[in-house]
């Protein structure tokens, strides 16, 4: 048997010091893959060509181009807005703090770093993401979903074939427009009823107990009724029922 290992988180650091980039290599580069960029505008960079990382640590105080100034253009991208900035900023006013939020930094680390601290926020924040698109990826599954049901209901509502469901106890739960112009009951005189509505008494002996033999066992019956309309008019039909199964049988 091979094991494979998961891929390694990646992660941006975005410093114009050499030390604090040391610092935080150091930090990191044990349990994560480390994009490095000593400037605002080589991060953007970066960013063009390399795949979107899974966190960046975005120095504020950087010449040319700010870690603001940054922070702006990686939410006006639509390919990397959603990728989680923690601000490392020496500022610990809570306006300069508050200041970050507002921008849409996720954290913010205070310089000199503490490098605990590093590891839990990037370990936090990287959890909080791997959260955040497995309930992005339940949520596009669930919008696949109704997308199939949406095509499955209008099949069965435009459908020329007359379609009843009912419950276990033969109660029926829906009927499609072409059973009501078909037996003349209105989906709500029939919701709540059972077939027999439509039982003309004149169908040969044991048709219902054979019928119903076979979907107790779990299979479908096909044959032909003789039925009666609401005004009483008789007509043949030529039924499909079918058993439908629940995840325990």
């Amino acid at each position: 048997m091979t094991l494979v290992s998961p891929p390694r988180s990646c992660i941006m650091v975005v410093d114009d010091m050499p030390a604090n980039i040391e610092i935080l290599l150091g930090a990191l580069e044990d349990d994560y893959d480390i994009l490095i960029a000593n400037s605002g505008r080589k991060a953007l960079a970066l960013l063009e060509r390399e795949p979107g990382p899974d966190l960046i640590l975005l120095d504020v105080m950087m010449p040319e181009m700010d870690g603001f100034e940054v922070l702006t253009e990686i939410r006006r991208d639509a390919r990397t807005r959603d990728i989680p900035v923690i601000f490392v900023t020496a500022k610990t006013d809570a306006g300069s703090e508050s200041g970050a939020l507002a921008a849409g930094a996720v954290d913010f680390i205070h310089k000199p770093v503490n490098i605990e601290v590093v590891r839990a926020r990037v370990r936090l924040h990287l959890a909080l993401r791997q959260h955040v698109q497995a309930l992005n990826q339940s949520l596009a599954e669930i919008r696949r979903a109704e997308g199939r049901l949406r095509v499955l209901s209008m099949a069965i509502e435009q459908s020329p074939t007359s379609i009843v469901i009912t419950g276990a106890d033969a109660r029926i739960l829906y009927v499609n427009p072409r059973f009501c112009e078909e037996s003349g009951y209105s989906a709500e005189e029939a919701i709540g009823q059972t077939p027999r509505i439509l039982n003309s008494g004149l169908n040969p002996e044991g048709v219902f107990q054979e019928m119903w033999e076979a979907l107790l066992r779990g299979e479908p019956w096909k044959g032909e009724l003789i039925n009666r309309r609401k005004n009483g008019e008789i007509y043949w039909e030529e039924a499909h029922i079918a058993p439908v199964k629940g995840e325990d049988g």
